[in-house]
């Protein structure tokens, strides 16, 4: 943990009360030249919550700032277990979150800072994600991540499972939390928070310690998740999932909108709504790339341990050649090496058969 600055320290002590809402805590401290100074003269700070009529709130804080010691005391609390802490006016305080409505005040963080400073997607959905949609989703973020790029996430079962997953190899992995950053909401994603630390990831929260999540946290964790992000992909959800506050928030920020393909039966009434209403559709890492001019590595096809005929079969996939008949025509090869060289791919995770009966690469 760095030394913190006097002003950062009164940013942490003012946003650590959860009963004052946001928008006083911002113009109190709008108020001031320096936050530091609102320990030197609370005259301000109490016209203001008089102009309000927030009396209760007014004796607590000026209570709280000149009782001996509990100025430090609620900071130490609040940073407690935290690798670091980033205030709105703090050195290294995501960019991307400065130019959104409401900017987290304070950044609680685990984990490696620099993720803040190179380019981010969001990867979000249901937690009840069907299982080709969830393997879908950890092999888009693997390639991303692979790539340099951030995926920036939740720590749910079911997309931000997978989201992360596919990010643990390069840690180029942000988990943004509804509660605070040391305890893990749910208990039975701390093993995968850990491993998130572990390859070299970041947990954020702009909740301080102790604060456990609520109903409200989660939709309002998710503008963190939009605004760091240049886009966000929309895996999986239904109309009221949790993703469409990521998603709506997403389109409030002037960021770009992903979503997953669904066919008739197949669920996924979000993504479906969003395409219907503007939303990018795709399918693959490098559609997302394309469209907000980010370079992607060149996976090596040997890396992948395939034979001649799957190699050819695989690049004609990958170009969108999905029919059988097609794949005969281009490739030059016998029908059952074709089947035997598809079923090879499957098996491998690359390719998948869609509900017409057409192949498409899954990396």
């Amino acid at each position: 943990m760095r030394i913190l600055n006097e002003d950062e320290r009164a940013i942490i002590f003012l946003d650590s009360f959860e009963n004052i809402e946001y928008k006083h805590k911002k113009a109190i401290i709008d108020l001031y030249k320096k936050p530091s100074l609102i320990r030197k003269d609370a005259s301000l700070l109490s016209k203001y919550l008089k102009r309000v009529s927030k009396p209760q709130i007014e004796k607590q804080l000026l209570l709280a700032l000149f009782q001996d010691g509990y100025f430090d005391a609620a900071v130490e609390t609040a940073i407690k277990g935290a690798d670091d802490v980033l205030t709105l006016l703090s050195d290294g305080y995501a960019e991307e979150l400065k130019n959104i409505p409401t900017p987290p005040l304070v950044l609680y963080a685990r984990g490696n800072l620099s993720l803040l400073k190179k380019d981010k997607v969001a990867i979000v959905g249901s937690r009840k994600t069907m299982p080709l949609y969830l393997k879908k989703t950890e092999e888009i973020s693997a390639m991303l991540t692979k790539s340099g790029v951030v995926v920036v996430t939740g720590i749910a079962l079911g997309a931000d499972t997978s989201a992360i997953k596919g990010g643990l190899d390069s840690g180029n992995i942000i988990s943004v939390f509804a509660g605070e950053v040391v305890k893990v909401y749910p208990a039975s994603a701390n093993d995968l928070a850990n491993k998130i630390i572990a390859s070299g990831g970041l947990i954020l929260s702009e909740y301080p310690y102790g604060r456990t999540p609520r109903v409200y946290s989660y939709p309002v964790r998710n503008r963190i998740i939009a605004g760091l992000s240049r886009g966000a992909l929309i895996v999986s959800g239904e109309e009221s999932s949790g993703a469409r506050y990521t998603a709506n928030y997403s389109l409030d920020f002037g960021r770009e909108v992903f979503c997953l393909p669904y066919g008739l039966g197949q669920g996924g009434e979000l993504c479906k709504s969003l395409v219907k209403n503007g939303a990018t559709m795709v399918e693959s890492a490098s559609e997302i790339a394309d469209c907000l001019n980010l370079t992607l590595k060149e996976e090596n096809l040997t890396d992948l341990g395939l034979d001649e005929k799957q190699e050819i079969l695989y690049s004609l996939i990958k170009q969108g050649v999905g029919n059988t008949d097609d794949l005969a025509e281009k490739s030059k090869l016998a029908i059952y090496e074709i089947i035997s060289a598809l079923g090879m791919l499957e098996l491998k995770g690359l390719i998948v058969k869609d509900f017409s009966g057409n192949y498409g690469a899954l990396k």
